[in-house]
């Protein structure tokens, strides 16, 4: 679903985003739990400190280095606010449609030439 490649969660605190499953790593990159070590809550506030910050004791504990590294690179955009699902296509983070078609465009199949 096109729609579904766009959007993208901003973090705020964390409450409305599943940690696996939901689409809030750039790039589309996948997390997996480290030696199946799953956390008490599948929401990723479970790995938002109290101040806001990600807890990085919390991050080792359940992920690979490079895992963490990804994680890292997102920010918080406050733990007082909430999580929004904003379109990663744009930098204003507001769907257009030249942006969509783009993004169409980029995922349509492109067949194949032969010479007879």
């Amino acid at each position: 679903d096109l729609m579904a490649l766009g959007l993208i969660w901003k973090i705020g605190d964390g409450e409305s985003i599943l940690t696996i499953g939901d689409h809030w790593l750039p790039n589309n990159k996948h997390l997996c739990y480290k030696d199946g070590n799953m956390p008490p809550s599948p929401k990723l506030s479970f790995f938002i400190s109290d101040s806001g910050f990600w807890d990085s004791r919390k991050l080792r504990n359940h992920f690979s280095e490079s895992n963490i590294q990804d994680i890292l690179d997102v920010p918080i955009t406050g733990f007082s606010g909430k999580d929004d699902l904003i379109w990663s296509r744009d930098s204003s983070g507001l769907f257009t449609v030249k942006s969509a078609y783009h993004l169409a465009l980029s995922h349509q199949d492109i067949p194949s030439t032969s010479s007879a």
